[in-house]
């Protein structure tokens, strides 16, 4: 049975990948830590927004198709992890993984407060070894 906090977190995902760059300024704090791995942090709800829900959704890359296997709740926190294939602008498609762990401000605030994203692109070997 989903709990509250899941659901909230399957619905930003969701909004992730459509870009909803209006459902997804309702659930940040104005001033939301983002540290995707790899990247430099940012800060703020704004440019939140601007990387990944820009103004116009036909900027930036195209998500094609998702999966959602699993949303893990504790208290303040969660973690959602899936899959994501990319159509990029010449056309080729690239499939990551990702997890996605969410801090919000509180247990009756539920805006995300920290935002941080591991994605690392997959490959379509039977043998994970090989490569």
């Amino acid at each position: 049975m989903k709990n509250a906090l899941e659901e909230l977190v399957r619905e930003i995902t969701d909004a992730l990948v459509r870009k909803d760059r209006e459902y997804l300024s309702t659930v940040l704090t104005d001033d939301v830590q983002v540290d995707m791995a790899g990247r430099p942090p940012m800060q703020g709800a704004v440019a939140f927004l601007d990387a990944f829900a820009p103004e116009d959704p036909a900027a930036g890359p195209t998500i094609t198709d998702s999966t959602l296997d699993r949303v893990i709740t504790h208290g303040t926190a969660a973690a959602a992890h899936g899959t994501l294939t990319i159509t990029a602008a010449d056309g080729t498609d690239r499939t990551y993984a990702f997890c996605d762990i969410y801090t919000f401000a509180g247990h009756k605030d539920r805006r995300v407060r920290k935002f941080q994203a591991f994605v690392v692109e997959t490959h379509a070997s039977a043998n994970p070894h090989e490569a």
